[in-house]
């Protein structure tokens, strides 16, 4: 199947919402998956996968907390989700050093947080884990080995250096299978609220919040 970036946006967005993630994260969710797949990523498949390994896990115990200059998981793993939207938020951090990660899965997730955060400081950002490094300057990325489906820690810094243009995609071939898997997330947005959908943020009663 093939879609477009639009089309992978609202999904994105309406799957993480369903998710149980406030809507500011789940619009970031959405211009995530539409940067991956014009990066040639893909973004649908990532993201299902991620929302996927955090489904039922409290909103609170998904949040990351900053050691010093790293953020680290609450329990367990890091949800690149909420790692990117805290990457975006203390972007300013990167201009005096290193920010670095906890144990992070999808990390493909946290490269256009990157990207914001590259665009926000004017100077490309790296992203770096064994095996692979990944530098955006908001536009375009160059990648160096290969990113894996979950990292032991990452550096995150600010770097002078270019990064080369590369042909964009317009539309996304996401597998039918991960479509369905955010399709089933996004329904969750139409269903009936109960205490427990309250107390992960999802439920009919919040989804007219979209408009």
């Amino acid at each position: 199947m093939t879609v477009s970036l639009n089309e992978v946006e609202a999904m994105a967005k309406k799957a993480t919402r369903g998710a149980g993630y406030p809507w500011g994260v789940a619009e970031d969710a959405g211009k995530v998956a539409r940067q991956l797949g014009m990066w040639g990523y893909d973004g649908c498949g990532t993201l299902a996968r991620a929302l996927t390994r955090f489904d039922g896990v409290l909103l609170e115990d998904r949040l990351p907390i900053f050691d010093g200059s790293d953020v680290q998981p609450k329990i367990g793993i890091l949800c690149p989700l909420l790692a990117g939207t805290a990457l975006s938020d203390h972007a300013e951090r990167l201009s005096v050093g290193a920010m670095g990660t906890g144990p992070i899965a999808e990390p493909t997730l946290l490269l256009p947080f990157a990207g914001f955060a590259a665009q926000f400081l004017r100077s490309p950002v790296r992203v770096a884990g064994a095996g692979f490094s990944v530098t955006t300057n908001g536009e375009h990325v160059s990648v160096e080995g290969e990113i894996p489906d979950q990292a032991s820690a990452l550096t995150i810094e600010r770097v002078a250096t270019s990064v080369p243009c590369r042909e964009r995609a317009y539309r996304a071939a996401p597998l039918q299978a991960d479509w369905d898997v955010l399709a089933r997330f996004a329904h969750r947005t139409y269903a009936p609220a109960t205490e427990e959908s309250r107390q992960k943020g999802a439920g009919a009663d919040s989804a007219s919040d979209d408009s």
